[in-house]
């Protein structure tokens, strides 16, 4: 009778683990069909559209099983309705926007599903760390042999007077500008641009701590996601490691708060000064970013109360003016309004509050990329916030059962 009983319970387990692993099989494949992976050029929104849907279907029914709904779900009641009306409608902007709010569905579903399971989370764990991994190594790999040829790469038209160096299994590499009329390599992967993958490094590089315990086994993740992140060539990506492990520096000083911020203003102003005297922004995006700000600015400013509440549809800045939106806090507002701007917001402060580097992170990246189009993220935050939370509770509950004193 025992033996039967362990058997059927390693047959559950079993069972349950090859459920896992499929789930995060889904998972990655609706990582990759969205932006900013190259592949999402090529997958039709339909095909998108029945991922996201088997993924929605698949959380709701895991947490009805286990039966641990939690409040914030509630949220999502509303969500559905919006979003089941506006696929119904044949108007672009509508059905833009009914995906934009199934991550947001997807998102809270998620948190709800992994906080129900440690093991649903250690499994989605392990796939985004190994993933991140091979992401890193190929990288790197790419940047090596490029430069020592020991592989060959080939011009490869991306999009209309856009090309990359292509390698099938390496991915993409592009010449820019650095410092002064230094002509560098930069790697761009799997994705569209340097400055997308060096996003996907830095937030593996910020959520370590939630994403590996073992410290040996982080800190080579780390030094792995650094390497790969500096030889994208990202000036959002460097400048932001720079003040970061600068910040974390001072911090370990004996100093009071005050002088400690001192040091940083300091240290931040003389950064600034060196890059300016070597004209780096001259060679980067970051001036063109800077007037698509201002440009996106001026819109918002002159909108109408409707459309400032309710935005003024996707894509609308490049649909009219022929200029793209970089900032993804701006884009929020211009195409999606102030009400739906408030929501996204709200739900990543409350999910990354515990980790204030996260929250720099991504308000820093904010200003220069639509992060919140990129369903990576909020699968990565809904990661880190789980992982959080359950180490919060077993503390709380090593406390509760320690003999009082």
């Amino acid at each position: 009778m025992t033996d039967f009983i362990i058997k059927s319970s390693q047959r559950h387990i079993s069972v349950v683990s090859f459920i896992n692993n499929i789930f995060c099989v889904l998972v990655l494949f609706y990582i990759v069909i969205y932006p900013p992976f190259i592949l999402a050029v090529y997958i039709p929104d339909n095909i998108r559209l029945s991922i996201e849907m088997g993924i929605l279907f698949y959380l709701t029914a895991y947490i009805l099983v286990k039966k641990r709904l939690k409040i914030d779900a509630l949220l999502i009641t509303p969500l559905l309705v919006i979003f089941f009306i506006l696929m119904l409608t044949d108007n672009h902007f509508f059905s833009s926007s009914a995906y934009f709010l199934a991550k947001l569905i997807l998102f809270i579903l998620l948190i709800n599903a992994l906080l129900s399971s440690s093991h649903l989370l250690d499994s989605v764990r392990k796939m985004w760390v190994f993933i991140a991994c091979i992401f890193a190594i190929f990288s790197i790999l790419a940047f090596i042999s490029f430069i020592t040829s020991l592989a060959s790469f080939y011009p490869w038209e991306f999009s209309s007077g856009r090309y990359f160096l292509h390698h099938p299994i390496l991915g993409n590499i592009v010449m820019r500008h650095f410092i002064g009329h230094t002509e560098v390599y930069s790697v761009v992967g799997y994705m569209m641009e340097g400055v997308y993958l060096g996003f996907f490094y830095g937030l593996n590089i910020i959520s370590a701590n939630y994403l590996i315990k073992n410290t040996k086994t982080r800190n080579k993740f780390i030094v792995l996601n650094m390497l790969a992140g500096v030889i994208t060539f990202s000036t959002t990506f460097i400048l932001f490691f720079i003040f970061y492990f600068l910040a974390k520096f001072i911090n370990t000083m004996k100093y009071a708060n005050a002088i400690k911020y001192l040091l940083i203003i300091n240290a931040t102003f003389l950064t600034m000064f060196v890059l300016l005297m070597t004209d780096y922004f001259k060679y980067t995006s970051i001036l063109d970013r800077l007037q698509n700000i201002f440009f996106s600015l001026n819109i918002i400013l002159n909108n109408s109360i409707d459309m400032l509440l309710f935005g003024n549809g996707v894509n609308f800045l490049y649909d009219n003016k022929k200029v793209s939106i970089d900032s993804g806090s701006l884009r929020l507002i211009l195409e999606y309004g102030i009400i739906l701007t408030f929501m996204v917001t709200g739900l990543f402060v409350k999910y990354a509050i515990h980790n204030k580097y996260l929250i720099l992170f991504l308000l820093f990246y904010s200003l220069s990329i639509p992060i919140f189009n990129f369903p990576f993220l909020y699968i990565l935050v809904a990661i880190v916030y789980c992982a959080y939370s359950l180490e919060e509770l077993n503390k709380s509950t090593d406390m509760i059962s320690e003999p009082s004193k």
